[in-house]
This record gives structure tokens, C-alpha cells and sequence, in this order.
């Protein structure tokens, strides 16, 4: 959603010279399989000029690295995982938040109470996962990994329990607990998916969010928006913003974004300590 409406914006003030701006969206449930192949494609028959990065680290992971070869630049607009910019490639760009700061938003939005930790075995739940247990210095007094299950078999008594794993078990563990239950989660609990959590979970902030961009958004899509098609809409804009400033050279476009962006290659989200999102 969020892309596509950078998009339509762009193309509807003019395009690149007057030619529009064209994203050609690709997808796989295989991505190391036929997800590589694809963007391998975009790459040499499509000849694109830079790619948008995927829906999770995962898949936005994997086109980094054929990034790296294919010499495309990559404006990743949700991925949170933070290796994806270790490698040193001068034109991979994040522009969510990195793990180590949302796992320090999460710990200061912990009690002073015990907690338990509920964990996802998905690739994003583990980089998080282990970012939150280094970052901070409270640590759980249990700790349960779920691999893809959406009601994990977790004790119903506790006071306060943090949930790092995709949004269905988030559902299921803030539908499962008390409502005296403090609940903090990681990032999917931003999700479209977890909006009717209104008022049940504290999840650190991913953005400033923009009302009035969601409006449009929900409007334009008849769906509702998240801060995940927020940060979408802001980097596929910061991506054409550059093209129609240099063109689609990569070679351009790779100076002109590593100019913009801080080093490291990750956009910085500066908010107090005392911001949170209550859902």
C-alpha cells in the first residue's frame, strides 16, 4: 500500500521527465528458492534501477545479497534486523528502526515486575529476541519458544509477559492472558492485523505517525494502514525523490542515497525514552 501510493504520487506530479515511474512487485513463498530467481530477473531482464526491500528482514536479506553483485541499490523500508547493514554494501539503506533500539524501547517499557518471554523461531522473532536479552538488563524468568503457533502453551498467571513473534501468536497470547497482564511486543504488534489489540499491548514506536497519510492510505485501499505501510510510503518517496534528482543511473542513484543516509546505512528514528504506542 504504502508503495504503491509513493508511486501513483509521483506519477500523478509529472513521473521522471514525464515518463512514469514503474514498480514491479514480486513475491514467492520460497524466497531463497524462487524469490532469489526472481529478483536475479529484476536485476539482468528488467534491468531496474533500485529495489524496494520485502516484507520482513528475511526476504529483504536475501536481496541484499544479490544486491551486493548486481550492484542495485536497496532502500529496505520495514526490515529491523540490523546485520542486513553489517556487511559494509554503501547502498543497502534501512529506514525502520534496528533491533537494539526497539529492544531498548521494550525494556523501558517494562514494570518492575517479573516477566515471561514468549519467542517466535521466525527469523525476525530470533534476531529481536536476541537484541532484547543483550540490550537491556532485565531478563525473564521464563522464556518459551513457539514455532509457528498461534496459542503457545504458556502459564495464564503472570503479571507481565513480553511477546516477540509474528502477529498471530501476538493475538493469541494478548486474547489468552488476563487483562490485569501487562503485555509488551515487538514490532508486529504495529501490524493492521493487531489493531483491534486497542488499549491490550505496549509495543515501541516504529515512526511518528502521520494521520493524515493514513487516511489516505485507508481510503485509497479500503484497508486499514499500519506503521508498516507508513515507513513503506516514506522510503519508496525518498527512493524517487532521488531518481528524479539524478535519474536511474545506479551508479548515480547508489552516491546520491549514501549521501543522504547516515553511515552504516541505517536512517535514525530519535524519540524519548517515555514515547510508546499503546494498541
Amino acid at each position: 500500500m504504502g508503495a504503491a501510493l509513493a508511486v501513483e504520487d509521483a506519477n500523478a506530479a509529472g513521473g521522471f521527465r514525464g515518463a512514469p515511474i514503474r514498480v514491479i512487485p514480486r513475491w514467492s513463498d520460497d524466497p531463497w528458492r524462487a524469490g532469489a530467481s526472481a529478483i536475479v530477473r529484476l536485476a539482468y531482464d528488467e534491468h531496474i534501477c533500485a529495489l524496494v526491500g520485502g516484507v520482513d528482514s528475511d526476504t529483504t536479506h536475501l536481496a541484499t545479497q544479490i544486491a551486493a553483485k548486481a550492484l542495485f541499490p536497496v532502500i529496505d523500508p520495514v526490515s529491523t534486523d540490523e546485520t542486513a547493514n553489517h556487511a559494509g554494501v554503501p547502498w543497502i539503506f534501512s529506514w525502520a528502526p534496528g533491533n537494539r533500539q526497539i529492544a531498548r524501547q521494550m525494556q523501558d517499557l517494562l514494570s518492575e515486575s517479573p516477566f515471561l518471554l514468549v519467542s517466535g523461531t521466525d527469523h525476525d522473532s530470533r534476531m529481536l529476541t536476541a537484541a532484547f536479552l543483550k540490550e537491556g538488563p532485565r531478563q525473564p524468568v521464563l522464556r518459551i519458544d513457539t514455532s509457528g503457533l498461534a496459542h503457545p502453551a504458556v502459564p495464564r498467571d503472570a503479571d507481565q509477559v513480553v511477546v516477540i513473534a509474528p502477529p498471530a501468536c501476538t493475538i493469541a497470547c494478548a486474547e489468552s492472558f488476563p487483562h490485569h497482564t501487562r503485555m509488551v511486543a515487538g514490532p508486529a504488534a504495529s501490524s493492521r492485523r493487531c489493531i483491534h489489540l486497542a488499549g491490550r499491548v505496549r509495543t515501541p514506536a516504529l515512526l511518528k505517525p502521520d494521520s493524515s497519510l493514513w487516511k489516505r492510505l485507508e481510503s485509497r485501499f479500503d484497508a486499514p494502514a499500519d506503521a508498516f505501510a507508513q515507513l513503506s510510503f516514506e522510503a519508496t518517496s525518498a527512493l524517487i525523490q532521488v531518481i528524479q534528482e539524478v535519474g536511474p543511473s545506479r551508479a548515480a542513484l547508489r552516491e546520491a542515497l549514501a549521501s543522504r543516509m547516515p553511515p552504516g546505512g541505517r536512517r535514525q528514528f530519535v524519540t524519548p525514552n517515555t514515547i510508546e504506542k499503546e494498541l
